[in-house]
């Protein structure tokens, strides 16, 4: 995908999007306009249900140093992951018609028990 194009429709290979915290791919001390964490989620899971994948850039400082805005929005999403992860992780698209239900995005994963 192109840079913050989110997907729209479920491909059957692997694809990522490369997307930014705010609106700038480096660090810029004018910067404002930062994505909340729950469009930054939105954003990973509806990319990981159509079998792709969200490669999420986030601009340090010259010495290193993650804004604090960008800290906490990755402290956020790792704490849904610790409880969601496996939503996430190894996960691709179910092949479930979006006109067939209505609650929501859906994946599915491999495993031992029952192979999905």
């Amino acid at each position: 995908m192109n840079d913050n194009e989110l997907g729209n429709e479920k491909l059957d290979f692997p694809w990522q999007t490369p997307a930014t915290v705010a609106h700038s791919w480096g660090f810029h001390s004018m910067e404002n306009q930062w994505k909340s964490t729950t469009s930054l989620l939105r954003s990973l899971i509806n990319n990981v249900s159509l079998n792709g994948n969200l490669m999420l850039n986030i601009g340090p400082r010259a010495n290193g140093d993650i804004p604090h805005e960008i800290a906490s929005r990755l402290e956020d999403i790792g704490q849904w992951l610790a409880v969601n992860g496996e939503s996430i992780y190894g996960s691709g698209a179910f092949d479930l018609d979006s006109d067939q239900h209505d609650w929501g995005t859906i994946t599915i994963r491999a495993n031992r028990q029952n192979g999905r």
